[in-house]
């Protein structure tokens, strides 16, 4: 009789868990199907491979691990030799290198370390007197460790090379060419550089290729879209069964959701970002625009080409992939990724705001009627050619120094005349 009696309890308590998994399976696929038709089908694979991105759900510990790793060699290549990564001189809004300065950098594939030419006026390249000759026609590029040449040897920067490019079948050097760019400057210190020192070289073309600089609002390991409480290292059988049941996901999230940032939240998180960022950014082009209009200088724009990796070097194995996988659709991956309620880096938050500041500055060229040149375009099917998040190899370089030729030799032919075109009108001081 014991026996029996006992019997009952444990078939009504089986039975309960029977009716409990039942109807949590039928709750699953329910959400499932919910979710497939509101968001992606791809919610049908919730919890597999199929669904995670690409580093699987240890993504957050993998970018931590990658970035450590990488700053740790980094900052003993610093400790090694005096690269151009720093830059020591303080000036009024912005940092440069000393005159003559000794400085080097390592070549991205073997790693060897070369020397970089600063000149007596603190810049990259050779020596050029502050008063320009009649003959020749002075062309200022604007820009950071893109136009500097991170990774790159002296002739292999695009201002060195689109020096080459516009005085290609001159019978004499019209062109000069200076690369007026410092490492890790943004939109501010380019316009207070600009002010204080390149007016004053008396150029006759300025242009300007930055922007990542500006984008950068976030550390690169801050992740939106998590659960700021939480240890990086969740553990737990509750979090295994979050990760593979999308209904218990779902009942967490409501549960947690003060404690969490949603989707939704890094989307108006974003959004604010990327107004505030450029609406500074639009502020100093604009003080350019009036500042080289005042003085009759054909302002050139171009937009930059980049990517969502480290800003450290990027393998090569790993460029290969970004072959023919353009600007857009690497930043539509990651809105997508936000959609389906998972996590970004702060790299890849950074690259959409970036993204922001690239549409809205080919907007405000246009607006403005001045010159445009593409760089996104022109290298969005050969993104392996990024060494790093937006640093670019030589050969990279020389397709965008001979797009802004084009653009200049548009205006200023090989003798020095202005072309039928060059509509430039100064304003009264």
């Amino acid at each position: 009789m014991q026996t029996q009696s006992m019997r009952k309890p444990i078939k009504n308590l089986l039975y309960g868990i029977y009716l409990f998994l039942a109807v949590l399976l039928l709750s699953e696929v329910l959400f499932r199907i919910y979710f497939a038709f509101e968001i992606s089908p791809r919610v049908l694979a919730y919890g597999s491979v199929a669904y995670e991105n690409t580093f699987g759900s240890g993504r957050r510990h993998l970018i931590s691990e990658q970035y450590s790793k990488e700053l740790e060699q980094w900052q003993n290549r610093e400790k090694e030799l005096n690269t151009v990564y720093r830059q020591d001189r303080e000036m009024g809004g912005y940092r440069k290198f000393f005159p003559n300065e000794e400085k080097y950098h390592r070549d991205a594939v073997s790693g060897e370390p070369f020397r970089v030419t600063i000149n007596n006026r603190g810049f990259r390249g050779v020596e050029f007197h502050d008063t320009k000759a009649p003959d020749v026609i002075r062309v200022l590029t604007l820009g950071a460790s893109s136009t500097f040449g991170f990774f790159n040897r002296d002739d292999e920067t695009y201002p060195h090379q689109l020096q080459n490019r516009l005085n290609e079948g001159c019978n004499r050097q019209r062109f000069e060419v200076v690369n007026f760019a410092i490492p890790k400057a943004t939109a501010d210190n380019i316009r207070s550089m600009l002010i204080a020192e390149g007016i004053a070289l008396d150029p006759d073309v300025v242009t300007f290729y930055e922007g990542r600089n500006d984008s950068d609002q976030v550390h690169p390991l801050d992740f939106k879209g998590t659960n700021q409480n939480q240890s990086e290292n969740r553990r737990g059988i509750w979090s295994f069964l979050t990760e593979k049941l999308l209904v218990l996901r779902f009942a967490y999230q409501v549960l947690q959701n003060k404690a969490k940032i949603t989707a939704a939240q890094t989307r108006r998180n974003l959004q604010s970002i990327a107004d505030q960022a450029s609406q500074s950014f639009l502020a100093d082009l604009e003080v350019i625009r009036q500042l080289t209009k005042r003085h009759g200088i054909y302002l050139i724009i171009a937009n930059q080409q980049a990517s969502s990796q480290s800003w450290f070097q990027v393998p090569l194995e790993e460029r290969e992939r970004m072959r023919g996988y353009t600007y857009a659709e690497e930043a539509q991956q990651i809105k997508n990724r936000i959609g389906r309620g998972q996590s970004i880096s702060g790299y890849e938050f950074n690259f959409l705001i970036h993204q922001r500041l690239m549409n809205d500055l080919e907007n405000w060229s246009l607006d403005h009627d001045l010159p445009f040149v593409d760089i996104i375009k022109l290298l969005d099917n050969e993104r392996d050619h990024l060494l790093s998040y937006v640093h670019l190899d030589a050969y990279a370089n020389s397709l965008i120094a001979n797009s802004f030729a084009t653009e200049i030799r548009r205006y200023f032919d090989c003798e020095g005349q202005k072309q039928n075109g060059y509509k430039m009108e100064t304003v009264a001081q």
